[in-house]
């Protein structure tokens, strides 16, 4: 019977690339001589999936502590595969990687089959009743996000990318004065919800210089950044944020809100914290045409990613944790 050191529980979201995104760490492993194997909560159920179970079955809900409330019968049946999973390859750790929808009866099971469990919580500190021991941190393929080309090159873009936690009445009332000042600065929004005639997006549509991009590919989130000078980012609340890793990977520094999850992942050289709309705005208009300051903080964002987030080096953080448990 082979034998593994890790299986991983894992949970494939659509802002989880094959680029970016916390699990990604993973293909690193083989590297660090550690041998796992993955079970992926389903999408959809079939008829054979839930032959002879039940959703929860009154013994497994005693056992399970806390069920939150995004558990549901596909987390159900990802630690049921995974157990089954337990059972076979014997592993010394069970790391379920997405906490919030997936934890529930396995940490009873511990003892029973002799592994140890992690799981990784991925919201802000702010939503947290309490702190974990360990903080990891989210990668980015550093080959397919990277630099292609010089900043000094590019046009007067701004970039915003992304939905979730996103101030978007800020970012309108900021790039609507912006617009107003300025008529040779674009502005691109990757931005896939779908937006009412009241929404912030919306009313940035009727200025010329913005365009809206819906469900784009890889490559030309990768065209974007490589072709925009700054990436604007403002936020209510963050962890690890994937489009602030993909930008400052290809060189692209961001103008951003302070927040801890932030700082985490940034330094001054390749952001800006602004602190009220007049900042922010007063940073824009004086920085996109400032070929040399870009220039410098382009080559510190991408040296600061490739340093410390590219996924090597986040897969060696985590392949350290695990042998600790060993």
């Amino acid at each position: 019977m082979k034998i593994v050191d890790i299986i991983f529980l894992r949970h494939l979201l659509s802002h989880i690339s094959i680029y970016s995104g916390y699990d990604n760490f993973i293909k690193q492993l083989d590297k660090e001589n550690i041998s796992y194997k993955e079970i992926f909560r389903k999408r959809s159920l079939k008829r054979f999936d839930l032959y002879r179970r039940s959703y929860i079955t009154k013994r497994n809900k005693r056992k399970a502590n806390s069920i939150g409330p995004f558990y549901n019968p596909f987390s159900y049946l990802a630690e049921m595969e995974t157990l089954k999973a337990a059972a076979r390859f014997h592993p010394k750790i069970i790391h379920n990687t997405f906490l919030e929808d997936n934890h529930g009866f396995l940490g009873a099971y511990k003892d029973k089959y002799k592994f140890h469990l992690i799981a990784t919580a991925h919201q802000p500190v702010s939503w947290w009743k309490y702190m974990n021991k360990d903080t990891v941190y989210h990668g980015v393929d550093t080959d397919f996000f990277s630099c292609k080309n010089n900043i000094s090159n590019r046009a007067y873009r701004v970039l915003f990318v992304g939905n979730w936690l996103r101030d978007t009445e800020f970012f309108e009332r900021v790039i609507s004065r912006m617009l107003q000042v300025s008529k040779d600065i674009f502005v691109d929004m990757v931005y896939s919800i779908d937006t009412d005639i009241n929404s912030p997006i919306f009313r940035l549509c009727k200025y010329p210089q913005v365009t809206i991009h819906r469900f784009i590919s890889n490559e030309k989130l990768v065209d974007l950044y490589n072709n925009s000078r700054l990436l604007f980012l403002p936020l209510k609340d963050c962890t690890a944020n994937n489009s602030l890793l993909e930008a400052l990977a290809c060189g692209l520094p961001v103008v951003t809100t302070d927040l801890p999850g932030i700082r985490d992942y940034t330094n001054s050289c390749n952001a800006y914290y602004y602190k009220n709309e007049r900042d922010c705005l007063e940073f824009i208009l004086e920085t996109i045409k400032d070929d040399a300051m870009l220039q410098e903080r382009s080559t510190a964002a991408s040296d600061f990613i490739r340093s410390n987030f590219s996924l090597p080096v986040v897969a060696a953080e985590h392949a350290n944790i695990y042998r600790e448990l060993y």
